[in-house]
């Protein structure tokens, strides 16, 4: 390690240890520091991802034809979504070029010049791209035609030349004129007036991802069919099959635990069933012994570990079934979402490692005769990250082309975050730390939320974002602190470990009325749901934080449960939060807690493993029963599976 291009003679030889330490010791601090104030490399923090990701799922309309000619072998149905301001690549970690020059000494102006995000380094500016409409089914991505997020701004319209419009795309442009017109006018029928929405909620590309949003919920179970998995009954048109895959694909994964990370270790977290630890019922600072209730259903679960509580969950499903034959749905234990964390932070990563295991995969796959049944269209897989991970640009270096491959592309992935823009692309809650063994579990965690004195007006949980300046947290944090003589606010700053312990973190959601929920690294937090677990009202600030995400477990009357406040007007200094909540009544208030504590809790926690919660239906059952009725009662869900 060190300057590689230094001298190498006798007199650098000689250099003692201690000497080499000193030298050393500013780069270490410099590393480590980098590596503390990202949120993506605190293990409970937002996911992964950072401005980049969330610019991917705002305010984009996709906007262009296809070039058969253009079309990548290896993936049919890429998202070419553009990306706004920075102009980074589909597929980098925006901070990925930071750390890999600090961790193989690259020249940062080149990796400023290659992902446009200084165009003037690269002697040129960033190219604008056509991208497909993603009401078609095909992809435009070569090398020649690096993706980057195209800007709306009008200062970006005026410098750019822009390509003559097809004819297939202004059709598609008078479609989405009309659509847009018709969701505002239904915009301004449910929400005139209404205090708990503040700014503009859907932008023309947020409006297209509802209605593919939409698409997905009416091909949905109908509430009366969502039942526990434990449910006596029938099995017929219910049974699962789950792949014995070999254990690389898994068991081997999980048992680099200790390596995954490379300044901290997941082993504790992925025991019970990838639950993690039990929280201690009482003393030291994971005292919870009056917060957590009842006692031992509450565990140090980690964000990432949706891959193994589903696996554990699915194993003990009543109808399984080892006849292929009597299958109506076919799930893949690749636990994906770890083997793309081990290549993040490798030195030796490449691409080709990236691929290697998803590719195997395929291979496997297709040697099954049940595959080959339907190409995949009945099939499910679980992926623990979220989908920007597993849609690497052919150009980029973060994550895996696993979700770009051609063969998966009629499979139903299930993700902590998906594309908005994918109709095959499910979000589902992350785990929280609330995983009870029965129904009386959950009734008396409800009546403990029912019951708390709720003293703050506001809360927030998570750290700052100094890295990106154009993040809504500072100015929220700011508001937060100045409103905090008051109890209005009460802002817990995330500082090595305090928000690793389920008590600390579940006292300040049961102790406020609303919970602010700002994007991180990327749209989605896991806070949301461990807020809404407590009853908090999440405040949220762009709409792909949740309202484009979770259309199985959250309710499209998003109005009913949460606040939204445009980050753009807060940002801008126009909106200052705690003067918005005040505006809401109390009676407005208890009414979105009751939906809350209703409709929503037992809906977005995830039980134990063969536990009997009726007539509670948890998250993966309703996960279960909306995959068999997909499977069972969509006739175009091969037409919605390849779009």
């Amino acid at each position: 390690m060190g300057d590689k291009n230094a001298p190498q003679g006798l007199a650098h030889k000689v250099f003692s240890a201690r000497h080499r330490a000193k030298l050393l010791l500013p780069f270490c601090l410099l590393v480590v520091g980098i590596v503390w104030s990202s949120s993506s490399l605190i293990p409970f923090s937002s996911m992964p991802g950072s401005r980049v990701y969330l610019r991917q799922c705002a305010t984009c309309a996709p906007e262009a034809v296809l070039s058969g000619d253009n079309l990548e072998e290896v993936g049919g149905s890429t998202t070419l979504q553009l990306k706004e301001s920075l102009n980074v690549q589909d597929g980098r970690h925006p901070q990925a070029d930071t750390r890999s020059q600090l961790a193989a000494g690259k020249n940062s102006k080149a990796g400023d010049a290659r992902s446009g995000k200084n165009a003037a380094l690269a002697g040129k500016k960033p190219r604008k791209t056509l991208v497909p409409d993603l009401a078609l089914s095909a992809t435009v991505e070569t090398e020649d035609s690096p993706l980057g997020r195209k800007s709306f701004s009008k200062e970006d319209d005026e410098e750019d030349t822009q390509p003559d419009k097809p004819v297939e795309m202004e059709e598609m442009d008078i479609l989405r004129t009309e659509l847009s017109a018709a969701l505002m006018q239904s915009e301004k029928r449910a929400h005139g007036g209404d205090t708990r929405i503040t700014g503009d909620l859907y932008a023309n590309g947020d409006r297209y991802a509802l209605r593919i949003l939409d698409e997905i919920r009416s091909n949905s179970a109908p509430p009366s069919e969502n039942s526990s998995s434990t449910d006596g009954g029938s099995c017929k048109g219910r049974y699962i099959y789950v792949y014995d895959l070999p254990s690389e694909f898994n068991v081997d994964l999980v048992k680099r635990c200790d390596s995954l990370l490379p300044w901290f270790g997941l082993c504790e977290y992925f025991q019970n069933s990838g639950f993690g630890r039990v929280v201690a019922p009482e003393g030291g600072k994971n005292d919870s012994s009056q917060i957590l209730q009842p006692a031992k259903r509450w565990f140090n679960t980690h964000q990432y570990s949706l891959e193994l509580v589903s696996h554990a969950r699915i194993l003990k499903y009543r109808c399984r079934t080892d006849d292929q034959s009597k299958a109506s749905l076919f799930y893949i234990p690749y636990y994906g979402g770890l083997d793309v964390i081990r290549w993040h932070w490798a030195l030796n990563a490449t691409n080709e490692k990236r691929d290697a295991l998803g590719r195997k995969l395929v291979r496997w796959l297709e040697n099954q005769p049940s595959w080959n049944r339907r190409g995949g269209l009945d099939h499910v897989l679980v992926l623990g990250k979220i989908s920007w991970d597993f849609r690497r640009q052919i150009t980029g270096d973060w994550g895996s082309r696993l979700l770009e491959f051609s063969e998966m592309q009629k499979v139903t992935k299930l993700l902590i975050e998906r594309n908005p823009w994918h109709k095959n692309d499910i979000g589902v809650p992350h785990p929280t730390f609330f995983h009870p063994k029965s129904a009386s579990d959950i009734r008396r965690w409800l009546t403990h939320v029912e019951s708390q004195d709720r003293k703050n007006l506001a809360s927030f949980v998570g750290k700052d974002r100094h890295l990106d300046p154009n993040n809504v947290r500072g100015a929220l944090i700011d508001q937060c602190r100045n409103a905090s003589a008051h109890n209005d606010c009460f802002f817990l700053e995330c500082e090595r470990d305090k928000c690793l312990l389920p008590a600390y973190v579940t006292r300040v959601f049961l102790t406020s009325h609303f919970c602010m929920q700002p994007p991180g690294d990327s749209p989605t937090r896991r806070s949301v749901f461990d807020s809404l677990v407590a009853g908090c009202i999440p405040v949220l600030f762009h709409p792909c934080t949740a309202y484009l995400q979770y259309p199985w477990h959250l309710p499209s009357n998003t109005s009913s449960w949460s606040v939204y406040i445009s980050e753009n007007d807060v940002k801008s200094g126009k909106v200052n939060v705690m003067d918005v909540l005040k505006k809401i009544s109390k009676h407005d208030r208890d009414a979105m807690r009751r939906v809350i504590l209703k409709d929503i809790i037992p809906k977005i926690i995830y039980g134990e493993p063969g536990a009997d919660i009726a007539p509670f239906k948890d998250a993966f059952d309703i996960v279960l029963e909306n995959l068999l009725y997909r499977a069972a009662h969509s006739p175009d869900l091969e037409q919605l599976s390849q779009n």
